[in-house]
């Protein structure tokens, strides 16, 4: 038979599946992943078949490289209630086990495999079933075909049950055969049992505690009481009979006295010793004050023999009080367990620390000497992984030692299970006892049940532990055996218990709480390290229990999103508080990398068109990095490979697709961008798992790189998409159609800029501007971010786009969604009073610049007048940048020296260069009126100088204008063909404009016209310029001037334009306004001031040569100086200046060049 039809014949026999995953989230997959809910199931259950080749119909419900937990399907399926109290017990050499309450017992085969497991009924004595009785304690005992060899008891038949003794209050009863009293009334089986009445005094509250079958000796019982009674089976011909051989103890009685003081021991732990002979056997009994006995009891002998009776309580005690003070005075002796040296024990203790609430629990190993009835403790562990107090006075812990079972094992190490209330600890210890072998743990660990599972009963065989409990049958625990040249390294603690979690914490009823008790320490360190491990496995599918392949990409992908979702649940319960942000952040972006690759990959499923684009971009990337990836290899192994290969395929599709393609390739696309960034990362991993899950808060990211969902060609992508997306929704008309869709992308963009304002504040000063992404982030949202919420408002979600913006605090973008509601609508005025008070100042701050912006001086002005102060503050802080509004507040609020400043700060420098000249007129005639109503001693007279300065200039500005568009003048010839033509061409286009342009560019181009009016007004500028120019630029454009008029008059000789101006000139009296100097030939040939900071400065802006523009100038000077080649020209200037001076009755200071008055 070939393996495939095997494999199919034995999944057929199974009854249920193995392992059935019970997720929440599985309810709320979306569409493409339903098909696959039931893939969890699948995998664990190929693994479970992987595990037990023998299908014995065991389910696993976890497993380590040490030990693995599962159930036996012949469980006790009897009906009883899990209310009811129950004992129960199983013996793995027998082979059975049994339960019992009031009513009856039931006795089933462990071993069976079948689906409907047989079982052995008793019923008590009718009239015995008050439901308010003790329960009666059982035991099974051996065949009696079983041979009484000295190494063990091994049966002969393995259909022989056995018997069974029930303890029922005072009395004993056995049945030899359960099989010939099964499901018989007591009536018909009482003539089957064997009795006998014990000295238990029930009435005081006395009941059997503890029994042991020390066959085949017979069997040993304990008291609540203290007593030790031994009791034989048979008689000395075999046959069945009941005996009372020995009370092994005499309890010291003071009658009600000993109850309220409890003075007698109760027994702890009752163990089986080895058989010295035909019907000879050594028992062990510990009680909770430290007495340890070793009896040699005897089936034909009614006289036990006691080999050892000494205490312990003191010496561990004593070995415990230097390192743990608190020891004395809450020491607890809870149990023992022999070791394979007959002579040594194991001993179960407890200490109390109270200024911690912990409980330490310590295994002492005692080495019994019987000769001289001493002993010796030889080590001292301390348990590590469990450390709760009982508080069950009905559950005493216990110790199993599976390999005392096997009396050939050999194995250096010992494996020890300490069963508690709802956990089982294992560890593993050298076997030697040897002062000079290391005695150090090789390791610990442990299984903790669920709080509502109830243990009744255990049992152990030579490998395993078998506990019996209420709710979930009998669950077994194998210890493995030790693989001495295992080359892997050894898995860690953490770990262990990690990967347990993640791949078994999901089967259908597990009994099994995987979360690490809290008490436990662990190094930080090793934490992180161990779940680093365990997420590199599931994101690369290295694990042990991932399957290489499922029958698709999505399905294999779907397994471990449930596995990494199980891994990050338990981090969350187990260490959310003991590892960093930086390896939260971490997990959390693997699981984001394969949630985008699974929405990725069932988008690229659905359409051929973008698959073959996929296709062709990852056959580039293989190309240009000398890789082979494939895509199931990207799914598979390398999905670190994603993030950079989707960011190649949006930027083809985007950028060199997207304009050739229609409004459905552009939807599938912003499908893509919204099912992966916003569902599957946003949604399922960032607000899920980052601050709901590990509640991380959003400011603790990790500084040394950012999220691996943001960079640029991400939110370059993103962002183009978006708008390209929006354009073609409205030229078909459809725009509504689309706005959820629009809506998502939105909240991405949003999303991931945020992030890396966050990240960014976390890096050093001036890391933005060193590095050129970062800038060009940066850019990419001031650009855009008020056009995503203006297509929000396009798309009528105006609601939506207020609700973004506040909580993102984007004030401009949420001023100008506000802007577009009504004004005058009552809620409208109401979200206005709503984000004053949540942003205070910064929301009024960001809304005045709006308004201003838009030119709504009205609504700045009155429609927020509870905002009045924020608005005075405003203009305040502005400075000049808004002083062309704030005046008007100014004026309103009769603050008229304040406007009087700010006016003046707007309008009488030269930086007011570009502002719009009607608008910079209007202002200065504000000024100069409010200079009017300043009090007389606050006016500053150079002010308003300055501001009359100003107007003046601004009159020769429009005044220009108006005749250079008449034709009204020309440019002089000489410069028409000079470089200083483009220069008055470029000047004179910024005339049209009607923007103010500098003073001296002003002055320049009225120095290049050809009349003598345009040549005056210049000089009359600088006669009263004041503070606008500095002396340098000014002595320099006087020379300029002057030359120039000296060279016009000397062309057109006839007009007399140099007799002209300087007559002007004392006519005005320019010469009285300023330091104002008389032209010379050595002044306005003094090349000294032609430097090339001032080249720089006044032509730098201009596209000429710089050279050209100093070669222009050198030329007219050289021409001057031609001019004078006789001293002719100076002696022109004089003439002219002294003829009118003496007309005008003027003194000329020829020393200093200027005019006396």
């Amino acid at each position: 038979m070939n393996r495939e039809r095997i494999h199919l014949r034995l999944r057929k026999e199974l009854n249920a599946p193995i392992a059935v995953v019970e997720n929440e989230s599985l309810a709320q997959l979306s569409y493409e992943e339903e098909s696959q809910a039931s893939l969890m199931d699948i995998s664990m259950e190929q693994q479970q078949l992987r595990l037990h080749s023998h299908f014995d119909n065991s389910k696993v419900f976890t497993e380590n490289n040490r030990y693995v937990v599962k159930t036996l399907q012949s469980h006790y399926d009897s009906g009883f209630s899990e209310d009811d109290e129950l004992n129960g017990y199983i013996d793995m050499q027998i082979g059975y086990g049994l339960v019992n309450d009031n009513k009856k017992v039931y006795i089933w085969n462990i071993h069976s495999t079948q689906k409907d497991t047989p079982y052995i009924t008793v019923p008590f004595r009718s009239g015995d079933n008050d439901e308010t009785a003790i329960v009666p304690r059982c035991i099974l005992t051996c065949p009696a075909t079983m041979d009484e060899s000295p190494l063990a008891l091994k049966p002969n038949d393995q259909d022989e049950t056995g018997g069974i003794i029930i303890i029922k209050g005072s009395k004993a009863i056995y049945y030899e055969d359960i099989n010939s009293i099964n499901n018989l009334s007591f009536k018909l089986s009482q003539k089957f049992s064997h009795e006998l009445e014990l000295p238990i005094n029930s009435s005081d509250g006395e009941k059997c505690d503890l029994i042991l079958n020390c066959e085949p000796a017979g069997i040993v019982l304990t008291t609540n009481m203290g007593r030790i009674f031994f009791i034989t089976i048979r008689n000395s011909m075999g046959k069945p009979q009941l005996k009372l051989a020995k009370q092994l103890n005499k309890p010291f009685k003071l009658g009600i006295w000993s109850k309220i003081f409890n003075t007698n021991s109760s027994v702890v732990s009752l163990h089986n010793g080895p058989i010295l002979g035909k019907g000879t056997r050594l028992v062990y009994v510990t009680t909770n004050k430290g007495s340890f006995q070793s009896w040699q009891l005897s089936a034909t002998n009614s006289h036990p023999t006691k080999l050892i009776d000494v205490s312990i309580f003191e010496a561990i005690l004593e070995s415990l009080q230097d390192l743990y003070p608190f020891a004395h005075g809450t020491l607890k002796i809870w149990n023992s367990h022999p070791l394979q040296d007959e002579n040594a024990h194991l001993f179960l203790s407890s200490i109390y620390d109270s200024s911690n609430n912990e409980t330490y629990y310590i295994l002492s190993t005692i080495i019994f000497d019987s000769t001289s009835n001493s002993f010796t403790i030889f080590s001292t562990y301390r348990l590590n992984t469990f450390m709760d107090s009982i508080n069950d006075t009905n559950f005493k812990p216990k110790i199993f030692i599976p390999q005392m079972e096997n009396t050939d094992d050999s194995n250096e190490v010992t494996s020890i299970l300490v069963m508690f209330p709802n956990a089982v600890v294992i560890t593993q210890v050298n076997s030697k006892l040897d002062s000079s072998y290391s005695l150090r743990r090789k390791w610990e660990d442990i299984v903790s049940l669920r709080s509502d599972i109830e243990i009744i009963g255990s049992g152990y065989d030579s490998s395993s532990l078998y506990i019996l409990t209420k709710q979930m049958g009998v669950l077994q625990i194998l210890v493995k055996e030790n693989e001495k040249k295992d080359p892997k390294p050894e898995v860690g603690f953490v770990k262990s218990h990690v990967d347990q979690a993640v791949y078994f914490s999901k089967i259908n009823l597990n009994p099994i709480d995987f979360n690490l008790p809290p008490e436990i320490s662990l190094d930080q360190e090793s934490i992180e390290h161990d779940l680093e491990l365990t997420s590199d496995e599931i994101f690369h599918s290295n694990g042990k229990y991932i399957p290489p392949m499922l029958n698709t990409l999505e399905q294999h992908l779907s397994v471990r999103k449930e596995f990494f979702q199980n891994f990050l649940s338990f981090v969350t319960k187990n260490f959310n508080y003991k590892i960093s942000p930086e390896l939260k952040l971490n997990l959390i972006e693997k699981f984001e990398i394969l949630n985008c690759c699974i929405k990725f990959n069932y988008i690229m499923r659905q359409s051929d068109e973008l698959n073959e684009i996929w296709e062709k971009v990852l056959s580039k990337y293989n190309l240009t990095h000398n890789e082979s990836l494939t895509t199931e290899i990207i799914v598979i192994n390398r999905p670190d490979k994603f993030p950079v290969i989707l960011k190649l395929f949006l930027n083809h599709v985007i950028f060199v697709l997207f304009p050739s393609h229609n409004l459905n390739f552009k939807l599938s696309i912003n499908e893509l961008i919204n099912s992966c960034f916003y569902s599957g990362i946003l949604e399922e991993g960032e607000k899920v798992l980052r601050y709901e899950l590990l509640e991380l808060d959003p400011m603790e990211v990790d500084t040394s790189k950012l999220p691996w969902f943001i960079n640029f060609d991400y939110l370059n992508c993103i962002n183009q998409s978006f708008f390209d997306f929006t354009f073609s929704c409205e030229e078909a008309g459809n725009l509504a159609l689309y706005s959820k869709n629009l809506l998502d992308t939105a909240k991405i963009l949003y999303y991931q800029f945020n992030q890396f304002k966050i990240w960014m504040n976390t890096q050093p000063n001036g890391s933005v501007s060193a590095n050129e992404n970062f800038t060009k982030i940066n850019c990419l949202y001031e650009d855009n971010h008020l056009d995503w919420n203006h297509v929000l408002c396009k798309a009528n979600l105006k609601e939506q786009s207020i609700q973004i913006t506040e909580f993102y605090q984007d004030l401009p973008g949420l001023v100008q969604t506000l802007q577009t509601l009504d004004q005058d609508d009552p809620t409208t005025m109401s979200l206005y009073e709503t984000f004053f008070n949540e942003f205070p100042e910064a929301f009024s701050f960001t809304l005045f610049e709006n308004l201003i912006k838009h030119k709504k001086l009205n609504d700045l002005m009155f429609r927020f007048p509870q905002q009045h102060d924020d608005l005075v503050k405003f203009f305040h802080l502005s400075g000049s940048k808004y002083g062309h509004v704030a005046w008007i507040q100014q004026i309103l609020d009769g603050s008229y020296d304040d406007a009087l400043n700010t006016l003046k700060n707007i309008t009488v420098d030269d930086s007011q260069k570009g502002q719009d000249l009607n608008e910079c007129e209007l202002h200065l005639n504000v000024a100069k009126l409010s200079s009017l109503l300043v009090e007389e001693n606050n006016l500053d007279i150079n002010s308003l100088r300055n501001i009359q300065y100003n107007l003046d200039a601004i009159d020769a500005e429009k005044k220009l204008s108006s005749i250079l568009k008449k034709g009204e003048v020309q440019i002089y010839k000489k410069f028409k063909t000079s470089v200083f033509n483009d220069v008055f061409h470029i000047l004179v286009e910024e005339l049209k404009s009607t923007r103010i342009i500098s003073l001296s560019e002003l002055i320049e181009l009225y120095s290049m016209l050809d009349d003598e009016e345009s040549l005056f007004i210049p000089l009359r500028l600088l006669s009263v310029d004041g503070d606008l120019l500095n002396f340098e630029i000014r002595k320099f454009l006087n020379s300029l001037v002057w030359r120039r008029i000296i060279l016009l008059d000397n062309y057109k000789k006839e007009d007399k334009l140099l007799q002209h101006i300087v007559t002007r000139m004392f006519d005005e009296e320019l010469f009285k306004g300023n330091d104002f100097p008389l032209p010379s030939v050595d002044l306005l040939c003094d090349k000294s001031l032609v430097t090339p900071e001032y080249i720089n400065e006044t032509y730098g802006r201009f596209p000429v040569s710089l050279d050209s523009i100093r070669e222009g100038i050198y030329e007219e000077i050289s021409e001057l100086e031609s001019l004078n080649s006789d001293n002719s020209l100076e002696i022109k200037l004089r003439s002219t200046i002294g003829s009118v001076a003496k007309e005008k009755k003027y003194t000329i200071n020829y020393e200093t060049n200027t005019v006396e008055y």
